[in-house]
């Protein structure tokens, strides 16, 4: 026998079981309230004391409409029960609203920040203010700020933390010799000694305000030298005696320094 009931929607049935066709199941939740979980079922079997009886589809899964936004009123009077002693489970049936809205009301989450994407910084915060406190005596350069604070940020780290501090500003430290009065004095008098000198003799003179001699072979670090067994070539750290002049002059073969 096919009996077609027109139900109205939402559909209230209470400690009724649905079976729809390919294994489809649902029941009816405690206060037999019953929305649509499937539209590719042709025909549902309701079963119920009395037998089974075949319903379509669109009727038996009608979906509920949306319900109307928490009004003021409805929050301060589920926060009222609440506050009396009643139980979240208790309040829906009260108030007409399911359990998931009283609990937001009841007992609303906590407002956290979201997690910043990519991995986690390599300096804290303290060690940020650390290599800001020396950037900013102005006697340290960046790899001498990254020696100090022994940190496991890299030495470009260390640039963008003082790059990003917007009142740092950055200057070119000057490792030359400082050039004082007495050094300008010298160079003058060495001037008027050598000025009226002969035309062939100019070739044969080297000026220079700096010049660096090392002693022992070339740059440092420049030597190679290979380890036995190895495949690379391992740098020689080994450092070099080094000379430096300041305002030296060679003259046939004969160093003067002013």
């Amino acid at each position: 026998m096919l009996l077609l009931l027109p139900l109205p929607t939402p559909l209230f049935i209470n400690d009724w079981h649905f079976h729809g066709c390919g294994g489809a199941h649902m029941q009816a939740d405690k206060y037999g309230l019953v929305t649509q979980l499937s539209r590719r079922l042709d025909h549902t079997k309701i079963k119920t004391s009395g037998g089974a009886v075949k319903i379509p589809t669109s009727t038996a899964f009608a979906k509920m409409p949306p319900q109307p936004r928490v009004s003021d009123e409805e929050r301060r009077r589920i926060q009222g029960l609440h506050e009396a002693g009643w139980s979240i489970r208790a309040i829906p049936r009260r108030v007409g609203r399911s359990d998931q809205t009283v609990a937001r009301i009841v007992a609303p989450k906590a407002l956290t920040e979201p997690k910043k994407p990519g991995p986690p910084p390599v300096m804290s915060d303290r060690a940020v203010r650390l290599v800001v406190r020396k950037a900013a005596t102005g006697d340290f350069s960046a790899s001498q700020i990254k020696d100090h604070v022994s940190s496991a940020a890299s030495l470009r780290t260390i640039q963008r933390v003082l790059a990003s501090v917007d009142w740092l500003q950055y200057a070119k430290m000057d490792n030359t010799l400082e050039l004082t009065a007495e050094h300008k004095l010298a160079r003058r008098e060495f001037a008027k000694e050598w000025l009226l000198y002969s035309k062939d003799v100019r070739p044969r003179v080297v000026f220079s305000d700096e010049t660096k001699w090392n002693l022992d072979g070339p740059e440092a670090i420049s030597a190679t030298g290979r380890t036995c067994g190895s495949r690379g070539v391992k740098p020689s750290g080994a450092k070099t005696a080094v000379v430096r002049l300041w305002s030296g002059v060679a003259l046939a073969a004969v160093v003067r320094r002013s």
